[in-house]
């Protein structure tokens, strides 16, 4: 993956209570209710966070280092599958909460140092499971 003439390529990692955090929020406001309740668990652990509203440009940007690390529930494999291409041929790691391949679930990404912490902390938050059936 490149960055204009510069090829991307990510050797750091901030502890997570120093990292800039992204995320991303569903349109459904059941959904959306869930994913705050982890978010406001989640502030008080990372240095701050952002909501940029497309998951492969916040991947993007991860792998940059421009953003430290990411989550968000309930993404179809077409929100996320270039931002973690370039995401992971930078050194990024990027998976599910049982540390498999991303899918519709849970999807992290973070360097591969303080990838369980920032897993653990969502999981602790209750941000792996899968809310309500969403109604409109």
């Amino acid at each position: 993956s490149w960055r204009d003439e510069t090829p991307l390529k990510r050797t750091d990692a901030a502890p997570l209570s120093q990292s800039l955090l992204a995320t991303g929020f569903q349109y459904v406001a059941s959904w959306r209710a869930a994913q705050a309740r982890v978010v406001a668990q989640i502030l008080p652990q990372v240095r701050d966070i952002r909501r940029l509203g497309a998951c492969s440009v916040d991947l993007c940007l991860v792998a940059a280092g421009d953003l430290d690390v990411y989550y968000e529930n309930g993404l179809n494999p077409w929100d996320f599958a270039a931002g973690a291409l370039v995401a992971e041929e930078a050194g990024v790691r990027i998976g599910a909460a049982d540390g498999g391949p991303a899918h519709h679930g849970l999807l992290i990404a973070a360097m591969p140092r303080v990838w369980e912490e920032l897993r653990d902390a969502i999981v602790a938050a209750g941000g792996e499971s899968p809310w309500d059936t969403p109604t409109v």
